[in-house]
């Protein structure tokens, strides 16, 4: 574990919001341009971090806000502002995807996979639900996020990162070993090798959340939540209006 704790939570979110930005850039370059096989990988490499920084803070947020309830009210409708743009990202990079209403515009952003995982992480918590009641309800709200970018995976990662907050070793194995099955999904179950490889550099996420001190920075609560949908209709529209 690292003893360097320059990060606050302001500087890791940022570190996660370019990641992102970057990552999502690298669908405007057109497959057949000799500059995807040497931008692209990079680039989608480097936005893997996004996720994991997110969730960790999801786990964060759960510990620290007073109202689980506008918390969760807050996710969710940033989520919903946040459908159209991501389905118009995905039309004007996936056309074949977006074509079909089921993979297209029912498809659901990361942002409601994140709600259920704070839901999930509640379930866990409650001190009303029995243990075998607890993995009967986190099962079933994992499993309504099959849909949803990033799906069971990323809650597990919010469950890793909330269920042991106050020991990092176990935090770390524990998301080490979901990003490792996802990573072997995607191999077995037809994604590709390439595909499965990307998932792996999730793992040099944890690094920079080592290096998190608690601090809060600036604040910068509503900046992911804003760019997350503002990033994507501006790509979007580039795509389609620009490199078309």
């Amino acid at each position: 574990m690292s003893s360097i704790k320059t990060l606050t939570a302001s500087k890791l979110k940022l570190i996660a919001i370019f990641a992102m930005a970057a990552g999502h850039a690298a669908f405007l370059v057109p497959a057949g341009a000799a500059a995807f096989t040497l931008a692209v990988p990079p680039l989608d490499a480097v936005s893997r971090v996004t996720m994991p920084i997110m969730c960790f803070f999801i786990s964060e947020g759960f510990s620290a806000t007073r109202n689980l309830k506008k918390y969760m009210i807050r996710l969710l409708a940033f989520a919903l502002a946040s459908q159209v743009p991501f389905y118009m990202f995905r039309a004007a990079v996936m056309p074949e995807a977006a074509a079909d209403i089921w993979d297209g515009f029912l498809y659901l952003n990361v942002l409601f996979t994140l709600a259920t995982g704070l839901a999930a992480l509640r379930a866990y918590h409650s001190g009303s639900f029995r243990p075998a009641l607890k993995a009967v309800v986190i099962s079933a709200l994992a499993l309504l996020t099959f849909h949803c970018d990033y799906a069971v995976f990323g809650v597990l990662w919010v469950l890793s990162f909330g269920i042991f907050r106050n020991d990092k070793n176990r935090q770390f194995a524990a998301f080490g070993a979901v990003t490792l099955a996802k990573s072997a999904y995607m191999l077995f179950f037809g994604a590709g090798a390439y595909a499965a490889a990307m998932q792996l550099f999730a793992l040099a996420a944890l690094p920079l959340i080592d290096m998190y001190g608690g601090e809060r920075g600036k604040n910068l609560k509503y900046l992911f939540y804003i760019f997350y949908p503002a990033h994507l209709l501006i790509l979007a529209l580039i795509k389609m209006l620009i490199l078309s």
